[in-house]
């Protein structure tokens, strides 16, 4: 095992919050870019869980991705 120097972890921590923050940004940035709607003959989100230590939904929540107009007007 190597020795880690207070600096090398400070650095190593800085880098994990950097790369969440950046996975935080992508996702974003896709869920933005397209108009979510339920698919053709749903009718509506299912809410149901499953109880424990961790919630789960019970069934996966399904939608249709469509493009985004950015029709940006001023």
């Amino acid at each position: 095992m190597i020795p880690l120097s207070f600096n090398t972890y400070t650095f190593l921590a800085n880098d994990e919050s950097m790369g969440a923050a950046n996975v935080e940004i992508t996702l974003s940035n896709l869920i933005y870019s397209f108009d979510w709607e339920l698919p053709v003959g749903a009718e509506g989100i299912d809410t149901l869980k499953t109880h424990g230590v961790v919630t789960h939904k019970t069934n996966a929540l399904r939608l249709v991705a469509k493009v985004y107009n950015h029709d940006w007007k001023s």
